[in-house]
C-alpha cells in the first residue's frame, strides 16, 4: 500500500513539473530594427537587425508588396552565410521599383526547410518628389 501511495506522489509530482523542453526555433533570432514600421525610405536602404542561431546555415532578406495576397517576394541580396547581431543585415536598393507600400521579410535558416521569420510592413518607398496639389480655389505661386 505503501508503496502504490508513493508511486501515486512521485508521478503527481513529475506531472506537475513543466516540460523544460527548448525548440531549435526557440534558440534563434530573427529580427528586423530598421526601417521600422511606416518608415519613409528612398534610394540604398539599410537594414539592420540580428540574424542567428546555433545550427544557423544563411539567412535572406526580400520584399514584396504590402499587402502581398500572392505571396511574391523580391530579393534584396544574396542568402548570407555569417550570422549577424545588431548590425547591417544588407542594403535595399529601392531605385529601380515603384513608389508605393511594402514589406520587408528576414528568413534565417537553421535547416534546408526550417527557418525564423520576421517582417516589417508598411515601408513607403518614395524616391519621386510628392506633387504639391494646393487647395481648392488657390493657384500656385
Amino acid at each position: 500500500m505503501l508503496r502504490a501511495a508513493l508511486a501515486a506522489l512521485l508521478f503527481f509530482i513529475i506531472s506537475a513539473i513543466p516540460a523544460a523542453s527548448v525548440s531549435a526555433q526557440d534558440q534563434g533570432v530573427a529580427v528586423i530594427t530598421a526601417p521600422l514600421e511606416g518608415a519613409v525610405v528612398a534610394g540604398s536602404v539599410p537594414i539592420s537587425g540580428s540574424a542567428a542561431h546555433p545550427q544557423f546555415q544563411r539567412y535572406e532578406l526580400a520584399f514584396g508588396f504590402d499587402p502581398n495576397p500572392t505571396d511574391t517576394w523580391f530579393s534584396v541580396q544574396e542568402p548570407a552565410a555569417a550570422q549577424v547581431v545588431n548590425d547591417v543585415l544588407g542594403r535595399w536598393d529601392t531605385s529601380g521599383i515603384t513608389d508605393g507600400v511594402y514589406v520587408l521579410r528576414l528568413r534565417v535558416y537553421w535547416s534546408e526547410t526550417d527557418y525564423l521569420e520576421a517582417f516589417v510592413r508598411r515601408v513607403q518607398v518614395q524616391n519621386e518628389a510628392p506633387t504639391v496639389v494646393p487647395p481648392a480655389g488657390e493657384t500656385p505661386a
